[in-house]
């Protein structure tokens, strides 16, 4: 009997299961869940939606359901808006739930938003008037850290200011930032294993002991929000730095010493803690460094005392790598603030080339 009362919960779980991964249509007087919705283009979702019944297509217009919800959680809601000079039935994407009820309706090449109070009459949004709008509507709630100010023209920015409101959560408003950096960093280079075992073996190259190299780096960088507590993090950095190395055989007495000026360009995922004054972070990615200049000098003095110099280059000039930080920013004003990361950049060596590791601090602000 067990056997059956599993089978059974096991079969309504799974048409549970199917029904969320679905989508519902709703009218006046109904409610519908679990059906087949296929979902067009943004513009194609405003004026129609499709249902999948008993095999066969069956097209919704906007007079005909109140809203309808796809299975990735959009939800449309039938509105009247005014479209070239007539009052016309649409379905409006609903971007924000609750007090405040943000839209937006897409149309080929352009985007509209529309403000709704307690689904009462809808009030365009627009580049002009939208920061004024949404003060008015927000005067009840004390925003603490400026947030009304800073928020942009875009669905994302308007989206997380409104969901503060509706939440009752006073929290930082997370916006594109550019700034500055300045630190200091220390490489070291190193013989790959690649490079030791192949056309170099027989060189004297692979008993090279580097000496750690310091130098300052500075740069720009951009910080774009992508959604909730991550962002997308690159720059461009320079650095200048004098690497040496030596090796003491029975052989063979080496000396190099490379000089190199670099700009580096890191790609990274960075996921801040949202927290409203002390922020700490974590990033990840990629990075590409391309030496401006890449000098090197290599002397060779063999036992009987010949000398051999060089110049041939032993770093590539184009470098891909790994890099992840750990660091915390810390508010200043309303729109700035500065941080201190500790930051580790590897790159790889190969056959032909050194490797080399990097590990700098540095310090940030943004505007």
């Amino acid at each position: 009997m067990s056997r059956y009362v599993l089978l059974v919960v096991f079969a309504c779980l799974t048409v549970l299961a199917e029904a969320q991964k679905r989508g519902f249509i709703a009218t006046d007087t109904s409610l519908v869940s679990g059906v087949k919705l296929v979902a067009g283009t943004d513009s194609e979702n405003a004026h129609y939606i499709t249902r999948i019944k008993q095999g066969r297509p069956v097209t919704y217009l906007p007079h005909q359901l109140t809203q309808y919800g796809l299975k990735d959680g959009t939800v449309y809601v039938s509105r009247e808006i005014e479209l070239r000079g007539e009052i016309r039935p649409v379905f409006l994407e609903r971007l924000t739930h609750g007090g405040l009820t943000l839209y937006s309706y897409q149309e080929p090449g352009s985007r509209k938003f529309y403000l709704s109070s307690d689904s009462s009459e809808l009030v365009m949004l627009t580049e002009d008037n939208y920061r004024q709008l949404l003060m008015d509507y927000t005067a009840d709630f004390d925003w603490a850290y400026g947030q009304h100010e800073l928020v942009a023209f875009r669905t994302k920015s308007m989206e997380q200011l409104l969901d503060m409101y509706n939440d009752g959560e006073n929290r930082r408003l997370n916006f594109p930032r550019m700034g500055v950096t300045a630190g200091f960093a220390q490489s070291s280079h190193s013989v790959s294993f690649n490079m030791a075992t192949s056309q170099l073996s027989n060189s004297q190259l692979k008993n090279l002991v580097f000496d750690p190299a310091q130098g300052v780096v500075f740069g720009a960088f951009a910080d774009m929000p992508i959604r909730n507590a991550y962002s997308f993090y690159t720059g461009l950095f320079f650095s200048k730095a004098e690497v040496e190395a030596s090796a003491v055989t029975g052989q063979y007495d080496l000396s190099m010493k490379m000089t190199h000026t670099t700009v580096e360009l890191p790609v990274l995922l960075r996921y801040t803690l949202q927290t409203n004054n002390w922020r700490p972070f974590l990033n990840f990615g990629g990075a590409v460094a391309y030496h401006l200049a890449n000098e090197t000098y290599l002397k060779e003095v063999s036992p009987s005392g010949s000398v051999h110099e060089s110049d041939v280059a032993h770093v590539a000039n184009l470098m891909a790598g790994a890099s992840m930080g750990i660091g915390v920013q810390r508010y200043v004003s309303v729109r700035n603030l500065i941080s201190a990361e500790v930051r580790f950049t590897k790159y790889p060596g190969s056959q032909s080339y050194f490797g080399k590791n990097q590990l700098a601090v540095l310090l940030s602000y943004s505007f």
